[in-house]
């Protein structure tokens, strides 16, 4: 699996951005827009990475995430930086 992080949408991804998605949709991560590699790595250290299935649980305060078995929160910077595919 080739993993995809990026700094803008790449033109063949799909999926929305998880600052868009619904409380309680689910999706599998098709990318992360970042170049930056502090943030980077703290995405992979919390198990976020292109695809993985993921559960938006919450957005205020924080966004909540479901990663697996994990509840992770983000802030909107964070979370603006992953894009889901999201389930139909």
């Amino acid at each position: 699996m080739a993993i995809s992080f990026v700094d803008r949408h790449p033109e063949h991804a799909q999926g929305i951005a998880l600052v868009r998605m619904k409380t309680g949709a689910s999706g599998r991560i098709s990318y992360l827009a970042t170049s930056d590699p502090g943030r980077t790595r703290r995405l992979l250290a919390l198990g976020i990475l292109p695809g993985v299935r993921v559960r938006l649980i919450q957005r205020i305060p924080a966004y909540v995430l479901e990663v697996g078995f994990t509840r992770v929160a983000l802030d909107n910077q964070i979370a603006s930086a992953i894009f889901v595919e999201p389930d139909s």
